[in-house]
């Protein structure tokens, strides 16, 4: 990564950190190169009872013109909830876009008066197969960009780097966010970063335990990063506990740095390790 891709990266860190509020989120998109407008309260009248409940406000942070249907928008809703529930999400959205079809949009939700993860939506309208009698039913494709505000992770701030607007037009912008929110643009810089790690670590192993065979140290990097996975997978669904037996999403990045940190082993293994895992 250069010098200048480490600083841009930086910069959007910074401006997601104010995000605290609907106009830290004009700044955020404003930082991104986005033509913002002051928030403006959307209404949402139109849509049935059942899709409004969930929502507490909704406001519009940027219209890009390009003529219906390529404008973009992205709006900013905050949920009732303590919680961004999938379930909420969906139900606004597939009622939004059957009173909005026009133009291409982004979403950004957040729980009730709690800014800390914002989840970032984008949307892919396809035509569903499983609908024999209306050939030309259009179903959403959800993809979710959860992100921790204060602590992002750097493939975070990657994808959010990729939907830079940058003076383009508002065609151009989308094509950004389908390429961004890509499940195989985001495969394969996965495997990419991982090929990395797994052969730093396994070289690592190789210099420091020369008697080893050299299976033995592939072998060691593979069982240490399926665990590493794991561990990311059910702390991302909230089911590990911290040391105040809390659920921690961010178990991992705390669990790393309460033992560099931690001076005495003992109290690490006590607190950490000592029934806090499930």
């Amino acid at each position: 990564m250069s010098g200048q891709q480490v600083n841009r990266l930086e910069e959007i860190g910074q401006a997601l950190s104010g995000y605290r509020d609907v106009h830290g989120g004009r700044e955020f998109f404003s930082a991104l190169g986005y033509p913002t407008i002051e928030p403006l309260p959307f209404d949402l009248e139109p849509l049935p009872q059942g899709a409004r409940e969930p929502v507490k406000s909704c406001h519009q942070l940027v219209h890009l013109e390009g003529g219906s249907p390529s404008e973009f928008r992205v709006f900013h809703v905050e949920l009732r909830h303590s919680t961004i529930r999938r379930t909420d999400v969906r139900r606004f959205l597939e009622a939004f876009y059957r009173h909005y079809p026009q133009g291409n949009n982004l979403f950004v939700f957040s729980a009730g008066g709690n800014f800390d993860e914002l989840h970032f939506v984008s949307l892919l309208r396809i035509l569903d197969p499983r609908d024999h009698h209306n050939p030309y039913k259009v179903r959403l494709w959800l993809r979710i960009l959860p992100v921790r505000r204060e602590r992002p992770y750097r493939t975070d701030l990657e994808t959010l780097n990729h939907i830079r607007a940058d003076g383009l037009s508002a065609e151009a912008v989308w094509r950004r966010h389908e390429e961004a929110f890509s499940v195989q643009r985001v495969s394969e810089q996965f495997f990419r970063d991982y090929r990395h790690v797994f052969r730093l670590l396994e070289e690592k192993l190789k210099e420091t335990h020369p008697h080893n065979e050299p299976a033995w140290a592939r072998d060691y990097t593979h069982q240490l990063l399926n665990r590493i996975m794991f561990l990311y997978f059910v702390a991302r669904k909230g089911w590990l506990l911290g040391p105040d037996k809390r659920p921690d999403r961010d178990f991992m990045r705390h669990f790393w740095e309460a033992y560099r940190e931690g001076g005495e082993q003992d109290a690490f293994h006590r607190e950490w390790l000592g029934g806090a895992l499930f």
